[in-house]
């Protein structure tokens, strides 16, 4: 037995043939089988909608925190009482109940309600935030639920500002981060020199009272809430730019958004939206 050689015959070239045959079949049996599973997942993400944790985790909290800087009458500000009113606050609350949670409103300084929304401090952000390119990059948005541009207010005796081109040279009143402020020095016949940046909205409105700046630049629904509350202002022409307003939450949040998107359609089919909008803005 020591000196014995034992030789393994491994088969004909024909059996080697028919072998390896079956290793390519079960190969690529293995390789439909995979791509098969992809698909798969790939239905189930389709059919399904996002799988993300985001609607789960506030429907197991039972609340959602919503951003508003509430200054900004009629769509989100406080009444005497202190309590939450306005066009963005009904949407809020309508989408709170179709949630089936509670609602917790926080009042946030406009820039830092963005930054908030951003890194999930705050479930969504609701307060006439106008849909952009740049914050669309940082920020998931809903589908448009209201419909704006900027527009001009100015002292009631003024009748030397009726069209953007009558700025030109004139001191104008922005708020710092907001789309009116970017709509102001867009234009290029505007020296920045004399765009006088606001933190607060009273401060903006303040400037244009006590005769600091000449004009100031708003969207048309806070616009209107400007010239409601001093009726010595008014409005001047037509919004010379169009914007959306949008409802912000995180990136990644996509399955909250649907759910949100979905309300706001339902809302705008059954005639809710335009019901607020009448409310508050006439």
């Amino acid at each position: 037995m020591g000196n014995d050689t034992y030789i393994l015959k491994i088969g004909s070239s024909k059996h080697c043939g028919e072998m390896k045959f079956h290793y390519v079949f079960v190969a690529l049996l293995a390789a439909v089988l995979i791509s098969g599973c992809t698909q798969t997942v790939q239905q189930v993400e389709q059919e399904n909608g996002p799988t993300d944790s985001s609607l789960l985790d506030i429907k197991e909290s039972g609340k959602i925190v919503i951003g508003t800087y509430a200054k900004l009458d009629p769509m989100t500000y406080l009444d005497d009482s202190g309590e939450f009113v306005g066009h963005d606050i009904e949407i809020a609350k309508e989408i709170a109940s179709k949630l089936g949670v509670s609602v917790e409103f926080q009042d946030i300084f406009f820039p830092d309600m963005l930054e908030a929304a951003k890194s999930g401090e705050i479930d969504i952000a609701l307060s006439a935030i106008t849909i952009t390119t740049e914050r669309s990059e940082e920020m998931l948005f809903s589908i448009p639920y209201f419909d704006a541009g900027q527009t001009m207010v100015v002292m009631g005796d003024n009748d030397n500002i009726t069209t953007p081109g009558d700025m030109e040279g004139k001191m104008i009143g922005v708020m710092s981060g907001t789309t009116g402020e970017k709509a102001v020095l867009a234009l290029d016949y505007i020296d920045p020199s004399m765009v006088k940046v606001a933190e607060e909205k009273e401060d903006r409105v303040n400037s244009l009272l006590d005769g600091e700046v000449d004009v100031i630049v708003e969207d048309l629904v806070g616009a209107s809430g400007v010239v409601k509350n001093n009726p010595s202002l008014k409005i001047v022409g037509d919004p010379f730019t169009q914007e959306y307003y949008g409802i912000a939450t995180q990136l990644g949040n996509d399955a909250l958004m649907k759910e949100i998107n979905s309300i706001l359609r339902e809302m705008k089919t059954s005639g809710k939206l335009k019901e607020i909008k009448d409310k508050w803005l006439g």
